[in-house]
C-alpha cells in the first residue's frame, strides 16, 4: 500500500519533489497556497468598486441633464390678460370688476369699430368722465390706472382690457403714463359678461 502524504504538512515550495507531489494530489476543496498580493486586494477593494461608482455617477448625470433638456423645451403659456368691466347702476355710481376670461375660444362680435389713440391723455381724463360710447379699450403700450365714482381701481399693462359701459352716471377717472389704446365699439346690445364666458 503506498504511504499517504495528506498527514504530512507540506508547504508550497517548489524544490521539494514531495511537495509538487503532495500538492498534485490535493482536493479541489483546498485552497492553493499563493503569497499574499497588496497591490492586488487595492485593485479588488478599492479601485473596482471605484470604477462602477463612476460609471454610476456619470449616468445619473446624463439623465438629469435630458430630464432638464426635456423641462426647458416645455413651452410656456402666455400670460393671462386682464379685463375689466366699468358700468354704471342704478342711482348713478360707477363700479369696477374684473372678469375672469375662459380659456375657450370667444365668438366675434359683429357691427364693431375700431379707433387708436396715441396722443397723451387730455386734462380731462384725470376728472370724473362717462364713455362715450360702449368699447372695449385695450392697452398696447404704456401703464393705465382707472379708478370708478365707488373709489375701486384697477391698474393696466400691455395686453390688458376694459370694458366701458358708464355712458351715464358720475363716471371714471384714468391716470395714464405713456399709453396708447386701441378702442374697439361694440353694439348697445352686447353682454361683456357673456362673451369673457365664451358664450
Amino acid at each position: 500500500m503506498p504511504p499517504i502524504f495528506f498527514t504530512t504538512p507540506v508547504g508550497c515550495q517548489q524544490d521539494q519533489p514531495t511537495a509538487r507531489r503532495f500538492c498534485s494530489y490535493r482536493p479541489p476543496s483546498v485552497p492553493i497556497c499563493e503569497p499574499f498580493s497588496f497591490s492586488r486586494s487595492v485593485e479588488r477593494y478599492i479601485l473596482i468598486p471605484m470604477k462602477f461608482m463612476s460609471i454610476f455617477g456619470c449616468a445619473l448625470f446624463i439623465a438629469a441633464s435630458l430630464s432638464l433638456s426635456q423641462q426647458k423645451k416645455t413651452p410656456v403659456p402666455p400670460p393671462q390678460p386682464h379685463l375689466f368691466h366699468i358700468w354704471t347702476d342704478a342711482k348713478g355710481d360707477t363700479h369696477l370688476e374684473e372678469l375672469k376670461l375662459a380659456n375657450n375660444r370667444r365668438p366675434m362680435i359683429p357691427g364693431v369699430t375700431m379707433n387708436f389713440s396715441g396722443l397723451p391723455a387730455g386734462e380731462g381724463a384725470a376728472l370724473l368722465h362717462h364713455a362715450p360710447a360702449h368699447q372695449f379699450a385695450i392697452t398696447v403700450s404704456g401703464k393705465i390706472d382707472v379708478a370708478a365714482s365707488d373709489g375701486t381701481r384697477a391698474h393696466l399693462e400691455v395686453g390688458d382690457m376694459a370694458f366701458l359701459e358708464d355712458t351715464t352716471g358720475k363716471g371714471h377717472k384714468t391716470l395714464e403714463e405713456g399709453a396708447g389704446s386701441v378702442f374697439l365699439r361694440v353694439p348697445e346690445d352686447f353682454d361683456v359678461k357673456a362673451w369673457a364666458r365664451g358664450e
